[in-house]
């Protein structure tokens, strides 16, 4: 995905239908809950409606780092 305009399901919020992703990263990144301490931490993207500033979805990117969190 990209910073371009997404196609999907109408806000559940107040019904928009335009949405940019956002990243978010650096300090603000998901480190594994199961580790006391980790400096592997993944960033989340989301998906945010530009009507009412819902952040609608949020995801990573980085599959194979979280993967490897279960080991």
């Amino acid at each position: 995905m990209d910073n371009q305009q997404q196609k999907q399901q109408p806000c559940p919020f107040c019904g928009g239908t335009e949405f940019v992703v956002g990243k978010q990263d650096g300090q603000a990144q998901v480190m594994n809950a199961g580790k006391k301490l980790t400096f592997t931490g993944v960033s989340l993207m989301h998906i945010i409606c530009t009507n009412c500033g819902t952040v609608v979805q949020s995801f990573t990117p980085e599959l194979d780092k979280i993967r490897r969190w279960g080991n």
